[in-house]
């Protein structure tokens, strides 16, 4: 491919790719299980926030494609403890499936950790509201102070590739493992944030919490 850079389209949204296309993006639209591409054709690949959308089965698939296509690169997915703020959950919001977020994620030893979820995971529709409206603060406030927390950055070669486990559910994961997911948030230390950068970006996101954006969560 000619271009530095190539942008491939996996999450189903064809205007974006269209979107992109116009502003002169070299934009592909294509499946991450079976990426149209040659072995090896990129220097490096990102792979930003879609490990989460799929079954455990498309999951190896795709990091197997992403292994073929490239001799290293870098996968990010938010941690458990994003998803368990965030509102990608097929019954408050069904209007996003087949996009809501299937799994938990959570990284140690090397390794990362894929927990589907279930129905009997989702809260009831009080929870979730105030969930949302929590959430819509923490992402507009703290996601740069808390972001070492909130998301698993991980990069790969095909020396170290990613190594995987997966889970049917939160009942399934072991004892030792979830003691880690609990020791790992009671210890966080969140690094230092300049307050010029913190105040700069409040402002800059202009954060209220509207009355029809409540209406709209009460309906």
């Amino acid at each position: 491919w000619p271009a530095k850079c190539t942008h491939i389209s996996t999450d189903g949204n064809i205007e974006r790719v269209k979107e992109n296309k116009k502003r002169g993006i070299n934009c592909i639209y294509a499946d991450g299980t079976g990426l149209p591409f040659k072995n090896n054709s990129f220097n490096y690949v990102i792979c930003m926030h879609l490990a989460e959308h799929l079954e455990h089965s498309d999951i190896k698939k795709l990091l197997s494609e992403l292994y073929r296509v490239s001799p290293r690169g870098y996968i990010e997915v938010p941690a458990i403890y994003w998803e368990l703020l965030h509102n990608c959950d097929k019954k408050m919001f069904p209007e996003k499936d087949p996009f809501h977020h299937k799994q938990y994620c959570f990284y140690n030893n090397n390794t990362l950790h894929f927990i589907r979820k279930i129905d009997e995971d989702v809260l009831n529709r009080e929870h979730q509201i105030l969930r949302e409206i929590f959430r819509n603060i923490i992402e507009k406030q703290w996601v740069g102070k808390y972001r070492n927390i909130l998301y698993i950055g991980i990069e790969w070669d095909k020396k170290n590739p990613i190594k995987i486990k997966t889970y049917n559910s939160l009942d399934e994961v072991p004892e030792n493992i979830f003691q880690e997911i609990i020791h790992k948030l009671i210890n966080y230390t969140p690094p230092p944030i300049n307050n010029n950068w913190m105040n700069n970006a409040n402002k800059k996101e202009n954060i209220n919490i509207t009355n029809d954006f409540i209406n709209k969560l009460l309906k």
